[in-house]
């Protein structure tokens, strides 16, 4: 019995060894799933000794047990879900075999109201494992809201601190400070002590000790080049008042700076010369006889006009350009490409501008002649039909409209009679008529002695037929009574007509004559220039 139950406890502490390492593995992945996140949310390893850092790994190991346990449940809940489920369908199957088998009425009632009982309680089990589901959801949702403004948080921590490195790298250091501040002191005194040393210099031995070795070796070379030693014999007083004279002569309160202004002077005399001759060239460019107080208005006077320079040629040359394409559409035998001469240019524009005015002209005469046709409309009208009835030769007012339909009548047949000619002559419709004739004149002669008597026929038809014109074309056609106007006697001569050239030209409809009528015609002119 001992050995049994020392078996059993090995076998006990065996299974409690095995889940300790489980647990302790548990917690150790868990500890390492979130150190992972903690990483992952601030880019960084978690420190031990940060507060905050050890708050935010217990905040997120809660929410990880958290989401485990409710994965958990999530699960354990499906898997109720489908063994549900699967308890519906095999109470629907055996109520389906029963229904077949014919159960009692009663019995299968009483098995659908519990069928409809668990399918109530699933419905509501499924409710709140949905609800359960959105909650979790929301909770997620909510994790993943805090997660990202950490995130954002991070990063707007991490440029912070990339600036600061940024700023602190461009800094120097504190021993470079230091060492900067030593010798800007040292400098400082060393400038306070040069000062207070010029200040109570007495005499130029003083000063000279506070000047370079090659300047003084330089000025010693120069006082014995030019004998300046002799100035020692010089009595005190005499070369205090020239230094005074030269000090006020220069405007200078230092003695030490007398040099340096004397150099200067120096510079300026030597370039005199050259400034002189530059004075008087410029003044003899603007104007020899001028002031020189006259020279600078001049001069600005002619940068202005310089500067308005190129907008004027640009101006010129775009007139220059529309001239020239006015004088190539308008002048005739000119064929140069040569920019026009100024006064050419000058008596164009005076040309348009005197052209401008006479349309202007013409145009305010012609508002006023239309001003004054509505103002009297009737002596307009009746000049109008007194020139009409003058050139025609109507005698009398009840020809007017008779003539008129007649002259339109005539228009007209000129009009197809010459569209006729140019197609038949492979013309523009736009040809004039010498063009026709020359084209005409041009053709080969060709006669027939069919095309003859084809003339001959037409001639003679047309010497049968009825003509709408007026027989004596001396006098004018005078209308005498209202029933000559052009109407049905009109038309019924027409259609005489049409019916006969039909006949004469061998035409089936009324669209061929005019191309036969053509022929005709072209043979016509031919046979008169052969036999005239």
């Amino acid at each position: 019995m001992s050995e049994h139950r020392v078996k059993a406890k090995e076998a006990l502490v065996d299974r409690l060894q095995v889940k300790l390492q489980q647990v302790t593995d548990k917690d150790a992945a868990a500890k390492s799933r979130t150190r992972h996140v903690f990483r992952d949310i601030h880019m960084r390893e978690p420190r031990r000794t940060s507060a905050a850092d050890v708050k935010a790994l217990e905040l997120i190991a809660m929410y990880e047990h958290d989401r485990d346990k409710m994965a958990g449940e999530i699960r354990s809940l499906q898997s109720q879900v489908q063994e549900l489920c699967c308890d519906v369908r095999d109470k629907e199957n055996v109520l389906l075999r029963q229904s077949s088998n014919g159960l009692p009425k009663n019995r299968e009632d009483a098995f659908v109201e519990r069928l409809e009982a668990a399918r109530l309680e699933q419905e509501q089990s499924a409710r709140k494992l949905r609800q359960q589901e959105a909650l979790i959801q929301d909770k997620v949702a909510k994790i993943d809201a805090d997660l990202r403004a950490s995130k954002q948080v991070v990063a707007d921590l991490r440029d912070e601190n990339a600036n600061l490195h940024l700023e602190v790298q461009s800094r120097p250091s504190i021993r470079d400070y230091k060492a900067t501040q030593r010798r800007v002191m040292l400098l400082e005194r060393q400038l306070h002590d040069q000062q207070v040393a010029v200040t109570h210099a007495n005499t130029l031995d003083d000063l000279r000790q506070y000047m370079g070795t090659a300047e003084l070796i330089y000025r010693d070379k120069q006082n014995a080049k030019l004998h300046l030693n002799r100035l020692s014999t010089l009595p005190k007083e005499a070369c205090l008042e020239v230094m005074q004279d030269i000090c006020r002569q220069l405007d200078l309160t230092d003695v030490t700076m007398i040099g340096p202004s004397v150099a200067k002077l120096i510079s300026v005399v030597h370039a005199v010369p050259r400034m002189e001759k530059f004075i008087r060239d410029v003044c003899a460019c603007v104007q020899p006889s001028a002031a020189i107080e006259k020279v600078v208005p001049t001069l600005t006077k002619w940068k202005q006009n310089l500067d308005q320079l190129e907008s004027l040629q640009a101006y010129a040359a775009q007139i220059n350009a529309a001239l020239m394409k006015r004088t190539y559409e308008n002048v005739e035998d000119s064929h140069t490409t040569d920019p026009l001469s100024p006064k050419r240019a000058l008596h164009v524009i005076d040309e348009l501008v005197a052209f401008e005015s006479h349309f202007l002209q013409e145009r305010q005469m012609y508002s006023i002649a239309m001003t004054n046709v509505e103002k009297q409309p009737d002596v307009l009208v009746h000049k109008m039909i007194q020139h009409f009835r003058h050139l025609f030769g109507v005698k009398t007012m009840d020809g007017v409209f008779p003539k008129i339909n007649e002259v339109f009548l005539f228009v007209n047949e000129m009009n197809n009679a010459l569209a006729s000619i140019k197609e038949a002559l492979n013309l523009r419709k736009s040809s004039i008529v010498p063009c026709c004739l020359q084209t005409q004149r041009n053709l080969p002669a060709a006669t027939t002695a069919s095309v003859t008597s084809t003339l001959q026929d037409l001639r003679t038809a047309l010497q049968q037929t009825p003509s709408t014109r007026p027989t004596n074309t001396s006098e004018s056609y005078v209308v005498t009574s209202k029933s000559d106007v052009v109407g049905v006697a009109a038309v019924r001569q027409q259609h005489l007509t049409l019916t006969k050239l039909k006949q004469v030209l061998g035409a089936q409809s009324t669209d061929e004559l005019v191309p036969r009528a053509t022929r005709l015609m072209e043979l016509l002119s031919l046979s008169s220039m052969q036999h005239p």
